[in-house]
């Protein structure tokens, strides 16, 4: 299975396995189902059932049938109202009824209203989400942009609750309201994410990170960094601090001395990789005699520059260059006489 295959299945996976526990949980008022773990935030019975919805229309989206189209529409259309209607609620401090919809007033765990209304960071996401899949079964540049756009930003606020919950931020874990989003629904927004991502990855922004050249090699290294190092750095940090081990002034300059000696390791690291991959690339495409690019070097060269003659509307001229009486050289003069006559020619 390629990794792209794998990263949808993750897609579809983890969202219908979590939103199925989560509804077996609350029909059966089963709390470890729906919380995880002790103590932590439930996931609302309208959360589960969006997710469930959500891997519904990522399996559609493999499928390009009129059927599975319809199908994608109406479970992106559903999962958007669900997010819309629980952030109305929010704002306006009315209620619309949908939040006992399922199974009635929550009960189960702390940090959720008694209504079951879910966070509003967790609607926002389901919003933008359910764009993201509408957007996703286009095959217009523009709308894959959309797409991706929509999917990035979601990564992006459940990174913020992410760090909420790692860190002990109260304000990262909810907006605008004291209901927070939940743990469990963090893996199952960014395993989503990275299913729509990886299904537009040839097209708009991501295929540029996505891109199998040098660009794609570093960009791809650089982001995990950036996203691991800092909040891995920040953590360690925050507990020596919490510990009385040092004080927040010792905690930054030792922070900021970590991420340099990371990063230029990071970077020494990545560039030495992309010379030894230049090299070796050079190395496929040039003859070792010579220097001059084999047949697998002009057949890549070629296929450039007619893809620039088509795009500016030029012509092309191809000369052919022989080399006579070869074999007369080598079996009168030897062969390393023919191999000198060769690598002469080749810099005339």
């Amino acid at each position: 299975m390629s990794a792209r295959r794998l990263i949808v299945f993750a897609g579809i996976l983890l969202p219908l396995y979590t939103g199925t526990l989560v509804i077996l949980g609350w029909a059966f008022r089963f709390p470890t189902l729906v919380t995880v773990l002790p103590g932590e935030i439930p996931m609302t019975p309208n959360t589960a059932v969006a997710f469930v919805l959500c891997a519904a229309a990522l399996s559609a989206l493999q499928r390009r049938t009129k059927v599975a189209d319809r199908v994608i529409v109406a479970t992106s259309v559903l999962v958007f109202l669900i997010g819309a209607l629980a952030l109305f609620e929010t704002m306006t401090g009315r209620s619309l009824g949908i939040d006992g919809l399922f199974f009635g007033a929550s009960e189960i765990g702390d940090g959720a209203s008694r209504q079951g209304r879910m966070a509003p960071n967790s609607a926002a996401n389901f919003m933008l989400i359910g764009c993201a899949l509408m957007f996703a079964r286009s095959s217009s540049e523009r709308l894959l942009r959309w797409s991706q756009a929509c999917a990035l930003t979601v990564s992006f606020i459940s990174l913020l609750a992410f760090v909420g919950h790692l860190y002990g931020a109260q304000v990262f874990m909810s907006t605008l309201s004291v209901t927070r989003m939940a743990l469990h629904t963090i893996p199952s927004f960014a395993a989503l994410c990275a299913a729509v991502i990886a299904l537009t990855s040839k097209h708009a922004w991501i295929g540029e990170v996505a891109a199998k050249g040098a660009g794609g090699f570093v960009a791809r290294r650089l982001l995990v960094a950036a996203l691991v190092i800092p909040i891995g750095y920040g953590w360690l940090a925050l507990q020596g601090i919490r510990r009385g081990l040092y004080d927040p002034a010792f905690s930054s300059a030792i922070l900021a001395i970590a991420d340099i000696v990371a990063f230029f390791v990071l970077i020494w690291g990545t560039a030495r990789a992309v010379n030894e991959a230049e090299v070796a690339q050079t190395l496929s495409l040039a003859d070792e005699l010579t220097g001059l690019h084999n047949r697998r070097g002009f057949l890549v060269l070629a296929e450039q520059q007619i893809k620039l003659a088509s795009r500016e509307k030029s012509e092309l001229l191809l000369f052919f260059l022989d080399l006579d009486g070869m074999k007369q050289i080598n079996d009168e003069l030897g062969h390393d006489l023919g191999d000198a006559a060769l690598v002469e020619t080749a810099g005339a």
